[in-house]
């Protein structure tokens, strides 16, 4: 099973969320996407996961994702300060993984009902559900959720 987390900028978002998911279980890689190098090896770093940043592997990981994981701006072209490229986006959405998005409210995005929670509240909610639906796939035999 793969598990993607997708950032850029500083990949601060991407880290904390990495960091959590330190340990999957045997049979699980952590791919640690970043729009940029730095992000990608701060994701890494925390987690032990595999720093990837080159576009044409990026897209190639979210083509071939399982889990991805990242802020609502991984849907919107332009996002993260700009350097979530169109091509990027759309291979967001084009990606047969299932797609855990924390709510934030960023990114030229308004998400209504999103309530004003810490971060590491949001961030701790969406990896233990990503937790929860990893082990329920072992226990089913699934390579994938």
């Amino acid at each position: 099973m793969t598990v993607c987390i997708l950032d850029g900028r500083g990949g601060g978002m991407g880290a904390a969320m990495a960091e959590r998911l330190r340990g999957l279980p045997e049979g699980c890689r952590l791919l640690c996407l970043g729009t940029n190098p730095f992000a990608a090896q701060r994701m890494a770093e925390a987690s032990g996961g595999v720093a990837v940043s080159a576009p044409d592997e990026v897209l190639a990981a979210l083509a071939d994702a399982d889990i991805l994981l990242g802020t609502a701006g991984i849907l919107n072209a332009g996002a993260l300060k700009g350097e979530l490229s169109a091509e990027a986006a759309a291979a967001v959405a084009r990606s047969p993984a299932k797609k855990y998005i924390l709510p934030m409210n960023r990114c030229g995005l308004y998400v209504a009902g999103v309530a004003d929670r810490p971060a590491a509240e949001l961030i701790a909610e969406l990896c233990n559900t990503v937790w929860a639906e990893i082990t329920a796939a072992q226990k089913r035999g699934c390579p994938e959720v």
